[in-house]
C-alpha cells in the first residue's frame, strides 16, 4: 500500500496450533531497501501477541491474564526466554519457600 511514496508490507506466517498471524512487517521508503519494521516472535496458543522487537529498539513481552483474555504486564528490554526463566526461576523460590 503505497503511502507518500513509502510501501509497507505485512508478512504471515504459520504458528503453532495452527495460527496464522503477522511475523514481521517492512517498509520501503522512496527508492531505498525495504527495512524490517516490526518483527513478531511469540504468540500464544490463543493467538495473543507475546514477544515484540522493532528495529532499533528494546524488544518487548506481554504476559497474559485472566484466562489470556487481558495483558496484565508489558516487560520492555528483555526476550522471552529472558522473561521466561526469569518466572520460572522466581516460581522455583517460591515453592522452596513454602
Amino acid at each position: 500500500m503505497p503511502v507518500n511514496n513509502q510501501h509497507f508490507d505485512v508478512s504471515i506466517s504459520l504458528h503453532p496450533d495452527p495460527l496464522i498471524a503477522p511475523s514481521c512487517t517492512t517498509i520501503k521508503r522512496g527508492t531505498n531497501v525495504k527495512d524490517t519494521e516490526y518483527t513478531f516472535h511469540n504468540y500464544d496458543k490463543y493467538g495473543n501477541l507475546q514477544y515484540i522487537s522493532k528495529n532499533g529498539a528494546d524488544p518487548v513481552v506481554y504476559l497474559w491474564g485472566y484466562n489470556y483474555h487481558y495483558p496484565i504486564a508489558k516487560i520492555e528490554g528483555a526476550t522471552y526466554t529472558d522473561v521466561k526463566a526469569s518466572t520460572l526461576a522466581i516460581l522455583t523460590g517460591m515453592n522452596s519457600v513454602l
